[in-house]
């Protein structure tokens, strides 16, 4: 059998011919352009609004970490170590103390009074008697009288005082031989310079004649 040569005829094979995107695009429903353009916007913004709230969250969790929020510290003044230093010599030892003697606080003086009120008239050429009296708040005082402007005959006489009593009593004695009016100033002093003064009107009268059986007069 012989080989017989068969020429071989070119063959063309064309490829599936592509269509546009545009005729693609143009082709598609109304309700499937709009999916795609959703598809399209999730796709490209999706990755930024991920990253965008990824960033936020670690912000965020920092900000609220503990220590995060940085707090002054207060200045502290520093404090001055004490001076040490050395003390040269024996030490003093406190001072014993003595107990304190309290002196009782004195009262003020008091100036004597004068007790006695009046003075009884006396009667020419007949013997006087009469006392005077005076007292003193400080008992332990010790008090005098004298007598200015007594009749002429009449003298402040002996006196008489107990101790610690702080009372005297003084005797006027004498017999006034002027008939007149008198104003015996009489004066309290004690010890102490405290005084008084008083004034006592002495009268001196004459004495009385009485009629006696048979018209003679006795005098008493």
């Amino acid at each position: 059998m012989e080989n017989q040569n068969v020429p071989l005829q070119p063959v063309n094979i064309e490829a599936p011919s592509l269509e546009k995107p545009k005729n693609f695009y143009q082709r598609l429903s109304a309700k499937q352009r709009k999916s795609i353009i959703v598809i399209i916007l999730i796709a490209i913004f999706l990755p930024i609004v991920t990253a965008v709230s990824l960033l936020a969250t670690r912000i965020n969790s920092k900000a609220f970490l503990p220590g995060s929020i940085v707090t002054p510290i207060p200045t502290r003044t520093p404090r001055t170590s004490p001076t040490v230093g050395t003390i040269h010599g024996n030490p003093t030892p406190p001072p014993i103390s003595t107990p304190s003697v309290i002196t009782p606080t004195t009262v003020g003086n008091v100036s004597p009074q004068i007790t006695t009120t009046s003075l009884p008239m006396a009667f020419a050429g007949k013997p006087y008697s009469a006392t005077m009296d005076a007292t003193d708040a400080n008992i332990t005082d010790v008090l005098s009288l004298t007598a200015t402007g007594l009749p002429t005959g009449l003298t402040l006489g002996s006196c008489a005082s107990i101790t610690n009593s702080g009372q005297i009593t003084c005797t006027i004695t004498g017999t006034a031989t002027v008939i007149k009016s008198y104003n015996v100033l009489i004066t309290a002093t004690d010890n102490q310079g405290g005084s008084i003064s008083k004034y006592f009107p002495l009268s001196v009268v004459v004495i009385p004649v009485q009629s006696g059986p048979g018209g003679i007069e006795v005098v008493e």
